[in-house]
């Protein structure tokens, strides 16, 4: 690419509204899941001797965000990203290149937001504060 246009550093600030949206659809879900599922206090729940979350219970608490907050997140990074594609069928350099990139931009931030918040979830949940 020899040419970036304006558009496109307004696509950096579109996308991260975007992946905050996302990264709070999949946060509320994660909290639905303690009232769902407990927060593990107890040894009912799967307490260790360190006080933390045994890895059942964190998973069985990480299985059930994932399954109800992933249709939400796909449906609507999905949606987005066929919103910017339509883009690429336009005339105008510019509109397609920046529907390309906004596309591109969405695949990736529906990827980051997929693997990596939970991961970071589950690291907090472990090692953060109580």
């Amino acid at each position: 690419v020899t040419w970036v246009g304006l558009l496109s550093f307004i696509g950096i600030f579109l996308i991260l509204g975007i992946g905050v949206d996302d990264v709070f659809i999949i946060l509320e879900f994660w909290r639905q899941a303690e009232d769902e599922h407990g927060d593990g206090t107890d040894a009912t729940r799967g307490e260790d001797a360190t006080g933390a979350l045994g890895d059942n219970a964190l998973v069985n608490r990480m299985t059930w965000t994932v399954r109800k907050s992933q249709y939400v997140v796909t449906m609507t990074s999905l949606t987005t990203a066929m919103a910017f594609a339509i883009n690429l069928s336009s005339q105008i350099a510019p509109i397609r290149l920046f529907g390309a990139f906004m596309t591109a931009l969405v695949a990736c931030n529906y990827w980051l937001v997929c693997t990596s918040f939970p991961a970071l979830l589950v690291l907090r949940h472990r090692w953060g504060p109580r």
